[in-house]
């Protein structure tokens, strides 16, 4: 059994939103489209690909924002829900940093909650995890246009 991937830009999450909801037939069709002039055996191994196999999605990042606030902290309505990982700062693959930044962030949340109060301890590891993800999620975005780009091919140490 082979499994492979294949990663390109659009512009618009419309258009990923679109493709992905097309059905396997139409993402093949596709992939078939954007490597019909690949060397052997990429057009094979697409044409023998099990359509149940083949799916899609759009690949974003999202700069992480924040949730917990000096003005909600002094408010009844102030929440002590904590967001982390993919779910507060997603990015693409390209560094391979999502699953090391949520570790992270689990790491940052217990330092903070063993050395301040709840409600201290949320805003300083919020603050904290901004300012770190913020540049993990720039360098992933930037790795993500540079391999998606014809200079990918000739400068393949930039990003290395």
């Amino acid at each position: 059994r082979t499994m492979w991937q294949l990663s390109y830009r659009l512009e618009s999450e419309e258009e990923a939103m679109i493709l992905s909801k097309s059905g396997p037939q139409r993402l093949l069709e596709e992939v078939m489209r954007r490597c019909r002039d690949w060397h052997e055996p990429v057009p094979q191994l697409l044409v023998e690909t099990p359509l149940e196999s083949v799916w899609g999605t759009g690949l974003m990042d999202r700069m992480p924002k924040h949730a917990h606030s000096k003005r909600a902290h002094s408010s009844q309505e102030y929440s002590r829900v904590v967001v982390l990982g993919d779910a507060k700062h997603a990015m693409s693959p390209f560094k391979g940093q999502g699953a090391n930044q949520a570790l992270t962030d689990a790491t940052l949340l217990a330092s903070w909650l063993t050395r301040a109060s709840i409600d201290s301890a949320l805003l300083g590891f919020e603050r904290d995890m901004i300012h770190r993800t913020s540049k993990q999620v720039q360098a992933s975005r930037e790795a993500a246009g540079f391999y998606h780009s014809e200079d990918a091919i000739q400068d393949t140490l930039k990003f290395a």
